[in-house]
């Protein structure tokens, strides 16, 4: 697969061969390949000579071209809240090479500050033993806590590298339903890049005009009106890229945040022509409504292919809101 990275080792044995890459930095190349690691972690290594190229000593300004042969004596400690922890996953689709998982409401997918533990990374591990070998035990991509939906997870590091690549070249289609505050008149393209909010770090910042910081990324998403209601919506939404709460506060941006996102600009507010049980439900409901309904993509590897091709039935409590909507509509 062309732009492909084939590793030859796990986390825990640092021996990587590099194929068919764009030139870029050593610093940067690593960095992809052990995302739970700080670049300046890495740049540390590089410095004190852990890291060798060809067996040769490196900068982390040096460049890497395909087919280096890169040694790290350094040693990664897995941290203790990366412990298997015993749950049940909703597997809705599992072959040699991948896990695809229905991901509740309220699960974590992985150990970080304020939840070191009884994460999906914690879970997988109990699963399936084999995972503890893989970057982030096989995540290769993420929903927030208050999203529900389908998640791919990698089960060998070639599928992991496959599957990343296949993601950063937009090649897996991956489909939301989204309950929308306001009713949009038709559907649209949401092009505006995304980046931190300097007076929150916890926010992300949908940059629509003006200037737009260094370190903002492009974002894209996509989104087609469903079903309209009296004062809210039910949206179609694809991404195109998949940035931290991209969706979220796109949505935002145009004047229609997601029902139950405060954290993105929905505040409570009702119109008087709403009957007093969806008044009361919406005004209760406590995360996003927003859901990862399907995920599409061709998988290849050793000169066979698959179609992926899943859907997930969105939770009681949104299909409720659904009901309700529908009723007031009425």
């Amino acid at each position: 697969m062309s732009g492909s990275l084939t590793f030859i080792v796990s986390l825990s044995v640092r021996d990587l061969r590099v194929s068919d890459i764009k030139q870029q930095r050593v610093d940067s190349f690593l960095a992809e390949c052990f995302p739970d690691v700080s670049r300046s972690t890495i740049q540390d290594w590089i410095k004190g000579g852990q890291v060798k190229v060809n067996d040769e000593k490196v900068k982390p300004s040096s460049s890497v071209h395909g087919k280096e042969h890169i040694s790290i004596s350094a040693t990664l400690v897995q941290a203790i809240h990366d412990l298997p922890q015993e749950s049940e996953l909703a597997v809705v689709y599992e072959d040699d090479d991948m896990l695809i998982i229905n991901k509740p409401v309220g699960l974590v997918v992985h150990p970080g500050a304020g939840n070191p533990d009884n994460t999906l990374l914690n879970y997988l591990l109990a699963y399936r033993s084999e995972q503890k070998d893989l970057p982030r035990a096989g995540l290769v991509h993420r929903l927030d806590r208050g999203t529900s939906g389908l998640l791919l997870v990698s089960k060998n590091l070639q599928s992991h590298n496959i599957l990343q690549e296949m993601i950063k070249n937009r090649e897996v289609k991956r489909d939301y339903l989204a309950l929308v505050e306001g009713v949009p008149i038709s559907g649209g393209k949401i092009d505006a890049p995304i980046g931190r909010d300097p007076r929150n770090r916890l926010r992300m910042l949908t940059y629509s005009r003006g200037a737009v910081p260094a370190r903002a990324r492009s974002a894209v998403t996509h989104f087609r009106v469903k079903e309209k209601f009296v004062t809210h919506a039910l949206l179609d939404v694809a991404l195109e890229t998949g940035r931290t709460h991209q969706i979220r506060t796109h949505m935002q941006s145009v004047g229609f945040p997601i029902i139950g996102d405060g954290f993105y600009g929905w505040h409570k507010k009702l119109p008087p022509n709403i009957d007093d049980e969806l008044r009361d439900y919406i005004r209760g409901f406590s995360h996003p409504a927003l859901h990862a309904v399907a995920l599409a993509f061709t998988y290849k590897s050793g000169g066979n292919e698959r179609e992926i091709n899943l859907k997930a039935e969105p939770p009681a409590d949104m299909l409720k809101m659904v009901k309700l909507l529908r009723k007031n509509n009425e």
